[in-house]
């Protein structure tokens, strides 16, 4: 029996390497490659790793499994199995919180899973969202198909989060700004965040995309202005990105235009949540505009059993 959390509409298509199907079941395996965000449970100290995490479906009983065998923590690596568990869809979706015990140093149960793959999708869909509008030097479409959004603990030791290094971020922009009649707050839904991440160099890029921080008729709508060259950080927490003084560039057709007049005097990017799925933005731009925007990159969903 297929189990939806609202309604089951399976895709998957394109991460799936094989599928067969025997007198009674049609099963299929397939893999995702994510990068890992580790935390310490009894110091916080925090690792960034990649693996790749194997699935295993059966479409008849509608259960599925995972297992890894490549997870890098501390230069030990960890092996997981898992047992067949209940699937559960939500559009496009799909979502496993499988028991399994991880191997390395020692054996330790998985505790706390969930293990959600989503496809990339326009804002609106069902999936992990992604902007088509083209940026001079950056992918105007997702290298691969789907994204995994996982989280679990190894026993009590350690926290783990799946997160990926270019994303769209959609949500509400908050700015305020003086006028002739005093500050004004202005509300943007139409705004959009990229944030691309360049883990070897601890740098972050930021892509605004139908920038628009006032309500006046007088300011355009900008399509898309690259903030480049911000510090990027780790921590327990999720990451933070950081930056200051920095003229970005105004994405002009097929070319991008330094865009001195809009300067961000600062810009703070943090993840608010832990799964890493939401961030906050906040941003003091040409002196002007002072920006707060909270906003995710997937549709926040309710687990079986929640209220």
């Amino acid at each position: 029996m297929k189990r939806s959390l609202l309604f089951v509409s399976v895709g998957l298509g394109l991460m799936i390497s094989s599928c067969k199907t025997g007198e009674t079941d049609t099963t299929s395996n397939g893999a995702l490659g994510a990068y890992n965000l580790i935390t310490n449970l009894d110091n916080g100290e925090t690792y960034v790793s990649t693996s790749s995490y194997q699935f295993g479906f059966n479409w008849t009983k509608y259960t599925g499994s995972v297992s890894t065998d490549n997870l890098i923590i501390n230069n030990s690596n960890w092996k997981l199995s898992t047992d067949e568990t209940d699937l559960y869809s939500y559009g496009s979706m799909v979502l496993l919180m499988p028991d399994g015990t991880f191997h390395g140093n020692s054996s330790l149960p998985m505790k706390d899973a969930s293990f959600i793959i989503a496809p990339y999708v326009l804002y609106g869909g069902i999936g992990a969202y992604f902007n088509t509008t083209y940026v001079p030097g950056y992918p105007d479409k997702p290298m691969v198909p789907e994204t995994l959004i996982a989280k679990y603990k190894i026993g009590d030791e350690y926290l783990v989060r799946t997160f990926n290094i270019d994303l769209c971020y959609y949500g509400n922009t908050m700015s305020t700004y003086p006028s002739a009649d005093g500050m004004l707050t202005n509300s943007n839904k139409d705004i959009n965040y990229r944030v691309v991440l360049d883990i070897e160099n601890k740098k972050a890029n930021l892509i605004i995309y139908n920038a628009k921080f006032s309500g006046s008729d007088r300011e355009p709508v900008k399509t898309a202005i690259l903030v480049e060259g911000l510090d990027l950080k780790f921590d327990s927490n999720g990451y933070t990105i950081t930056g200051e003084n920095i003229v970005p560039k105004i994405v002009e057709g097929n070319n991008t235009t330094p865009y001195d007049s809009y300067v961000f005097n600062n810009l703070t990017i943090t993840t608010v949540t832990e799964d890493l799925s939401t961030i906050n933005v906040k941003f003091l731009c040409a002196g002007i505009y002072s920006g707060d925007f909270t906003g995710s990159y997937f549709p926040q969903i309710k687990m079986p059993g929640e209220q």
